[in-house]
């Protein structure tokens, strides 16, 4: 699996590597936040803007 991975990055096309970073990045997202996947995999983050009024900014990657 590590070998192919590694060959994904240096012969694959950009769109795949893209797709490897949002998958690393989703997997790091969950361990660090909890969050879901799926925010990861769409390039989502997000931050408390006011936490009295619960609002919540999301902004694309």
């Amino acid at each position: 699996m590590i070998e192919e991975l590694k060959n994904i990055w240096t012969e694959g096309t950009e769109d795949e590597r893209k797709i490897l970073e949002l998958a690393v990045q989703a997997i790091r997202q969950k361990r660090e936040r909890n969050s879901s996947y799926v925010s990861g995999f769409l390039g989502l983050k997000g931050e408390f803007v006011d936490e009295a009024k619960q609002t919540y900014r999301l902004m694309c990657l």
